[in-house]
């Protein structure tokens, strides 16, 4: 009986010991915790977000995680560029990277500390984005002797948020936000915006540039240059002209479209072709007929009505001269080139253009086409333009100006027996 009692002591002894031995091996088992590094994410010039997830934790308890960041690899908890602190325990969180340098390749990690110590993920890298704003300036329209409209188109950011936009102007080059005659401020980020540019001089030459800043810096736009209006004249229909100064010329910076002389007189409208052609007197006519057309390419006016006794054009101007005709575009460097400096920009009314051509003085040549004296036909809408002079080449023929779409030139020329040719109509001051 003694013997069999020492027996099962001895089993429940080794039992404990075992016991024993199987929970010290459990304390040896514990270990840093497991964990993966997020793929970097939102990246802008300066800053990224990146994060981890925490798969075990090692049989402790996670005291502190993050990530860790720098240019170099290998990154530790002492070896870095920037670190977050990103709460406790397992699961997933993520992390914001600040301060970074644009134009920058960077390495990222994800770690995790528990009482055993502290254990890293799988080390990701990225680059940053340059912060350059790539912009352009809009066309300036609506040119008035103190207003106008421009703006800007803002195609890439840089990667960091536009926080300002708008257009800066002077009477210099190159104006900046902090030189300059002028500043709109037109909201945030990118994309398009227009800007109203006020209190500007009459008869002034600017300069006009759109901008665009983030936490990186300012860009600014392509740079236009414009000159305003110098006034206005009213015809007797009273149509409103804004007038332009080129040189000491001043003319009207649209063509005419009055359907009366200057003291009243009301100008024929011929309509039909063949009553067209016959005519030997002053007439007017609009292209196809359409009053759409005469609204913005103004009416087509015979050689008659240009030279009547009545007067065309408003009391103090007066149809242009061949001369005048001339020193105009020997102010804008000669014929050869003239035409790119007094089209409207773009392609709205005119079948196309180059890429030279600026309306630097708002003159806004239209492409309002003619009627033929021959047959009474209307042709070259969107084409061409052609103009009027008072100058006679011979009995039959009188000088006009023409300019076409494709070319950058003002043509000087006549055709046979023109004078019955319905032809625009630009006023320039006595």
């Amino acid at each position: 009986m003694k013997k069999i009692k020492v027996i099962a002591i001895f089993i429940l002894l080794g039992t404990f010991i075992v016991s024993t031995s199987n929970c010290k091996k459990e304390e040896t088992e514990k270990s840093k915790p497991l964990l993966t590094t997020e793929q970097v994410k939102d990246i802008t010039a300066n800053s990224a977000i990146s994060g981890g997830i925490i798969t075990s934790d090692g049989g402790e308890h996670v005291t502190a995680r993050g990530v860790i960041w720098g240019t170099t690899q290998n990154l530790t908890l002492d070896n870095n560029a920037g670190k977050t602190v990103d709460g406790i325990g397992t699961g997933n969180f993520l992390s914001n990277l600040t301060g970074l340098t644009p134009n920058t390749t960077y390495y990222v990690n994800a770690y995790a500390t528990n009482i055993v110590g502290t254990n890293y993920g799988i080390e990701q890298t990225f680059k940053t984005p340059d912060g350059v704003i790539v912009l352009t300036t809009s066309i300036v329209s609506s040119v008035t002797p103190t207003t106008a409209s421009c703006g800007g188109s803002i195609n890439t950011d840089g990667g960091a948020l536009i926080t300002t936009r708008g257009v800066v102007w002077g009477t210099s080059v190159n104006p900046t936000v902090n030189s300059n005659a002028g500043k709109t401020i037109d909201g945030t980020g990118s994309g398009n915006f227009t800007s109203s540019i006020t209190g500007l001089t009459p008869n002034t030459t600017y300069y006009i540039r759109a901008y665009a800043s983030n936490n990186i810096g300012i860009t600014y736009g392509n740079e236009t240059i414009i000159k305003t209006k110098t006034g206005t004249v009213v015809d007797k229909d009273g149509n409103v002209y804004y007038t332009v100064t080129i040189g000491t010329q001043e003319w009207m910076d649209r063509n005419l479209k009055t359907t009366k002389y200057s003291d009243g007189t009301p100008i024929p409208n011929v309509t039909d072709g063949a009553t067209w052609k016959a005519l030997t007197t002053g007439a007017y006519c609009e292209y196809l007929n359409d009053q759409k057309f005469g609204n913005t390419y103004g009416k087509l006016y015979n050689y008659f009505t240009v030279v009547d006794a009545h007067k065309l054009c408003p009391i103090g101007w007066h149809v242009p001269s061949d001369t005048e005709w001339t020193t105009l575009t020997n102010n804008l460097g000669g014929e050869s080139s003239a035409g790119d400096l007094l089209k409207e920009i773009g392609n709205t009314h005119w079948g196309r253009t180059s890429e030279g051509v600026k309306d630097l003085y708002c003159f806004t040549a239209l492409p309002g086409g003619h009627r033929s004296g021959y047959d009474g036909t209307f042709m070259g809408l969107g084409n061409y333009g052609s103009w009027w002079s008072t100058t006679e080449y011979s009995t039959n023929n009188i000088w006009f100006r023409i300019i076409f779409d494709f070319s950058k030139e003002v043509i000087r020329d006549y055709d046979d027996d023109n004078k019955k040719n319905g032809v625009s109509v630009r006023c320039i001051k006595d």
